[in-house]
């Protein structure tokens, strides 16, 4: 049976922990073991209480490592040192305030099984109990449905996308074989598809996308997406250092 172990970080999610973590439970089944690793940056509002209940009574294994707020310009960091420590057979990411759909891991699984080494798919916006539609659109599917690992690293960096860490689903051996995240960058998601789809296109190591969706991405007011100045700094970043040829991979 493979183990799935998921990746979190999480800061002040109190309202919304309980529900993302009960979402990965809920993904164990006869084909793959479930275990959740969390980094908690810090939090002051019962989030890791919250966590601590879940250990007892979640079912599954959960390893939280509690550190002193970093704030955003940890999260890359935080991440990569998530990756390092893994233990599981496949990789996950979730937000703590994000949950994942049921029987989320049954189709990509089945790639890994073969010889793809990492998977992504669609997720869903989700405002309190309003969903919306996918959260790429169909235009730019086309180009990850291409399989085509250079043409997604091209449309990686000249555009802004909407490929989420939410969606992976990847081979530990994988994903710990190089660096995915930048720890002197702000942003997460859109580096280290970047630096994955370089790999890829180096390696030639197959990957797919499923035009499924498997995950639901919580809009609240407290989305560092929305903080306008975080943001900005976020693209700069990128667009200075991976999206002129200058990248140093």
């Amino acid at each position: 049976m493979k183990l799935i172990e998921v990746l979190m970080l999480s800061y002040n999610h109190a309202e919304f922990i309980e529900r993302a973590i009960d979402s990965v439970a809920k993904q164990k089944s006869p084909k793959h073991n479930v275990m959740l690793s969390i980094i908690d940056d810090g939090s002051t509002d019962g989030t890791v209480q919250k966590i601590l209940s879940k250990i007892n009574s979640s079912g599954i294994k959960i390893n939280l490592i509690q550190k002193k707020h970093g704030g955003i310009t940890t999260i890359s960091k935080n991440l990569q040192e998530l990756i390092d420590k893994a233990e599981g057979d496949y990789l996950a990411f979730l937000s703590s305030d994000d949950e994942y759909l049921p029987n989320r891991f049954s189709e990509q699984s089945s790639y890994l099984d073969m010889d793809y080494v990492i998977t992504y798919a669609n997720g869903i916006n989700k405002l309190g109990v309003n969903k919306t539609k996918p959260l790429i659109s169909s235009k730019e599917c086309e180009i990850y449905l291409s399989q085509d690992a250079t043409k997604v690293k091209d449309h990686l960096t000249s555009n802004v996308p909407t490929l989420y860490l939410q969606g992976t689903l990847m081979k530990r051996n994988f994903i710990q074989s190089f660096q995915a995240f930048d720890k002197l960058m702000i942003a997460d998601d859109w580096v280290f598809n970047i630096r994955t789809f370089t790999h890829l296109a180096k390696t030639q190591e197959k990957f797919r996308f499923l035009d499924i969706p498997v995950f639901y991405r919580g809009i609240h007011s407290d989305n560092t997406s929305t903080n306008p100045s975080a943001h900005y700094q976020r693209v700069l970043q990128v667009a200075q250092k991976y999206c002129g040829g200058g990248d140093d991979l």
